[in-house]
């Protein structure tokens, strides 16, 4: 059986959020995960589930492509 794929956020997502003018306390709330958490998340030390990544999705606007980076 082949593990599913693993995806992180791209380093440039960060600043594309700082961009947005978006705290990443608020970003985490609307994502239902830990201030924390989204911390780690966009610094790249742990990687996004499917329902965080579509959070991230709906809430920043972005495409898939420009937000993960597939983890090998």
């Amino acid at each position: 059986m082949r593990n599913a794929p693993r995806f992180r956020v791209k380093p440039t997502v960060r600043a594309a959020v700082a961009r947005m003018n978006v705290s990443q306390n608020h970003l985490a709330s609307r994502c239902g995960v830990t201030s924390g958490f989204m911390s780690q998340l966009l610094s790249g030390q742990r990687n996004a589930g499917p329902t965080v990544r579509a959070r991230l999705l709906e809430h920043l606007g972005l495409s898939f492509d420009d937000l993960f980076e597939e983890v090998r």
